[in-house]
């Protein structure tokens, strides 16, 4: 009776001596995660002005919040599990829109070679040979998302004049990498990527950074060095007029208003009521344009 006893509790205390270093190893888990998160972030955004959003998706709930450079190492423990995601530019002000872009910091592409039954690994390895260092500059970071991967540029900080060229480079470097799944959708300013150490919900893998170098580029240096020379415009050549004749006149100026007004009652989403736009359809409505315009409002 003594022995079983004593054998009962050597293996209750097995038990939850084996329960205390599932606990340990989860913890170590999540704290190296926590440290891969923050070596994305700080190396991404270091010295860097404005906000920094950081969001994530959870039942279906999208969220986010806005954090000065130097809160982000503080705040992303708050943050850290499923799905979470840091925006790639600067803000002047704690909202994500294009308007409020305080600073440019880098070039990206999101490859979703995926869609194409691609292997991540195998598109890094076909890239290194055909596009990066010769079409393309080496990208300072990749990051394997979880289905697919992003190639990240960073750049020294430009302020927001400087979008038109930023769009054009972006635009160039899509359009090289079209053929591994390159998404032409996510080349705004204002996108968000996930962040290494957390998790895609889609495949439960954890998102990993690839670091190859830190050196930041210029945007005028990519222009320079990598997007193809602009063609002087040419002047037409002298031949026939064209057939078509366009009418400016009274009637081809009240059709345009009529187009404008169409497009704000879109806009407003057919809310005649707002004031200004009720105002406008009235003298429609009524008739108070002159005799000779024959308008449709069967729109």
């Amino acid at each position: 009776m003594r022995d079983t006893v004593f054998l009962l509790l050597i293996g209750i205390s097995v038990f939850f001596v084996g329960m205390e270093l599932t606990t340990m190893e989860k913890l170590k888990i999540e704290e190296t995660s926590l440290v891969r998160a923050k070596g994305h972030v700080l190396f991404h955004h270091r010295n860097a002005d404005g906000w920094v959003t950081l969001a994530q998706k959870k039942t279906g709930i999208w969220k986010q919040y806005h954090y000065k450079p130097e809160e982000l190492a503080f705040k992303l423990s708050e943050w850290l599990g499923e799905d979470v995601y840091f925006s790639q530019n600067t803000f002047y002000k704690p909202e994500r829109r294009i308007e409020n872009i305080r600073q440019l910091r880098a070039v990206y592409v999101d490859v979703d070679c995926y869609q194409l039954n691609y292997d991540p690994g195998w598109v890094i390895g076909k890239l290194d040979l055909e596009i990066f260092g010769e079409i393309l500059p080496e990208p300072n970071i990749i990051i394997f998302s979880g289905r697919g991967l992003v190639c990240r540029w960073l750049i020294e900080p430009a302020p927001h004049k400087a979008l038109p060229l930023w769009q054009a480079i972006q635009g160039y470097f899509c359009k090289q990498l079209d053929y591994v799944g390159a998404d032409k959708k996510s080349i705004d300013a204002t996108r968000v990527f996930r962040i290494a150490g957390s998790i895609n919900s889609k495949n439960g893998q954890e998102v990993v950074s690839q670091y190859r170098h830190d050196y930041r580029y210029a945007l005028r240096d990519l222009q320079e060095e990598y997007l193809p020379e602009l063609v002087p415009r040419q002047p037409k050549k002298p031949g026939r007029k064209p057939k078509i004749v366009y009418l400016h006149n009274i009637r081809s100026l009240y059709y345009a208003r009529l187009l404008d007004l169409v497009r704000l009652a879109d806009l407003r989403e057919y809310d005649l009521n707002y004031p200004p736009l009720n105002t406008l359809t009235g003298h429609l409505k009524w008739g108070i344009l002159p005799k000779n315009i024959s308008v449709s409002t069967n729109y």
